[in-house]
């Protein structure tokens, strides 16, 4: 090799005695050593390394081989790549202890960023800011299976206890559909008993007998009775829904029920009577009133619901609803009167009185009678799902503008079109398989409903219900006003 006259020949150093070599390490694959364990094991080699080689040892130049700088110094520190590692890891473990822990850098088991990844999670569920949520729509998991073997089980034991397990039949069914009834992933309880029900049926039938014999009373007896009705319909009614939420409960918090009978009385009999006065005219604001009642006087624990209504919304859906029951009236009624008159019309070609169509009608046989009746059954098929499509808006309105103290707000995806569309069908589905289809379409109707509700839940959820429970609104405390009167509404 030639030689290069710009580098110079490092001296040698003084001969050390020979020292057994530890075998070489990965200094990345080595076990980490604290900085007080480093330092006592370099020491020695560091003093005999001073000792050997002079202060005075001139520099190696960027052309020095790396055999040169083997030869000249054996007892030489390893190359800078196995030092550095090491050098590195202690600096910053000196660091970091030095640092304060607000400011220290380590690694988080919750830090998906850099492992294999995966990306950091989202979800604010268990946080305790107040940032909004996404709106989450309520779901029903029960299936057809098994809703048809607890029908049946019911229907069994109903004909064999002579009605009498017909309350605890009813529960069978409620606790079966809010136990399916989850919010964040948390079903609904209902708490009702089969013997609270029995003693409220017990009550309305002893009502219903002292009514029927105050009839019997001479010249006042009927007016008795229409006052018993008149007043005692908002009253049942008004605790009826009174114990259907004190029996609901959702993550041990119950439901609770503010109405008075007086605004029951408003809702139920005064906005229904000036509704028929005005021929109809007053009709959405009995909706918005029973609606609003409805929402107003419910509370989840302490916390109250309330649904800000514009009667407006509700004139505008009973427009819909009338422009609705002409269409399907006039599609329905024009095809029964249609097949009528294919069938029938050769019977009514040559009458020119009324006497004639009275005979006609009396000699008809059944068949043509139920032919005849075709056209009616397709007007009473179209006020009926114009009915059911009026009650969905009505239903979506009140959704829509429902709140709960605390941030939590509501929203519907409800279509009135779309419900008409499924009582229709249910109701064909009844009719083929004559009832046999009924808990199917009791499920596929709960369903629609249930999950067309969408809650906006705040961040600290844990909390609010937390603080329902210390408020006393807990499953476990007592209920004085268990009545046991339950009427669907």
């Amino acid at each position: 090799p030639q030689h290069n006259p710009f580098q110079q020949a490092a001296p040698q150093p003084a001969q050390l005695p020979p020292q057994p070599q530890a075998p070489q390490q990965n200094p990345f694959t080595a076990q980490q050593m604290s900085p007080q364990q480093a330092a006592q094991q370099s020491a020695p080699q560091q003093q005999a390394h001073q000792q050997a080689i002079p202060h005075t040892m001139p520099q190696s130049t960027p052309h020095a081989t790396p055999q040169a700088s083997q030869q000249a110094s054996p007892m030489a520190p390893p190359p800078a790549y196995a030092q550095q590692a090491p050098t590195q890891q202690m600096s910053v473990q000196r660091e970091t202890a030095a640092a304060p822990a607000s400011m220290r850098k380590g690694p988080s088991p919750f830090d998906f960023a850099n492992q294999g990844g995966a990306k950091r999670p989202t979800s604010t569920e268990g946080t305790t800011g107040r940032t909004p949520q996404r709106y989450q729509a309520l779901s029903f998991t029960g299936g057809i299976g098994e809703y048809y073997g607890i029908v049946l089980l019911n229907y069994l034991l109903i004909l064999l206890t002579l009605g009498l397990f017909s309350p605890w039949a009813k529960v069978r069914i409620q606790r079966y559909f809010y136990s399916h009834t989850e919010f964040l992933d948390e079903g609904f309880h209902y708490l009702a008993k089969g013997k609270q029900l029995f003693i409220g049926r017990l009550v309305a039938i002893l009502v219903l007998v002292g009514i029927s014999f105050a009839e019997l009373v001479p010249l006042i007896g009927p007016l008795i009775s229409f006052f018993a009705v008149l007043f005692g319909l908002p009253w049942v009614l008004n605790r009826s829904i009174g114990f259907n939420a004190r029996m609901l409960a959702w993550r041990d918090v119950r439901f609770n029920w503010d109405g008075t009978f007086g605004m029951a009385m408003l809702v139920f009999v005064i906005y229904p009577i000036l509704s028929l006065l005005t021929l109809g005219l007053a009709q959405p604001l009995a909706a918005r009133a029973i609606r609003r009642f409805y929402a107003d006087n419910h509370y989840f624990g302490g916390a109250s619901f309330s649904a800000d209504i514009g009667v407006g919304s509700f004139y505008i859906a009973s427009i819909k609803a009338l422009i609705f029951a002409a269409f399907l009236c006039g599609i329905f009624g024009g095809i029964g009167g249609f097949i009528a008159y294919m069938a029938l019309g050769d019977l009514f070609m040559n009458i020119t009185s009324g006497e004639q169509l009275i005979l006609m009608l009396s000699l008809m046989t059944e068949t043509q009678q139920a032919l005849l009746a075709i056209p009616f059954f397709g007007l009473i098929l179209g006020l009926y799902m114009s009915g059911q499509y009026y009650m969905a808006l009505a239903r979506h309105i009140m959704i829509a503008n429902l709140r709960l103290d605390g941030g939590i707000r509501f929203r519907s995806d409800l279509s009135g079109f779309g419900f008409a569309m499924l009582m229709f069908t249910n109701l064909l589905l009844n009719l083929v398989t004559l009832g046999f289809a009924q808990p199917w379409t009791t499920i596929r109707k709960y369903r629609y409903l249930t999950q067309a509700i969408m809650i906006r839940p705040i961040a600290d959820m844990a909390g609010f219900v937390d603080s329902q429970n210390r408020a006393g609104f807990s499953v476990f405390e007592e209920v004085s006003d268990i009545e046991g009167l339950s009427v669907d509404i």
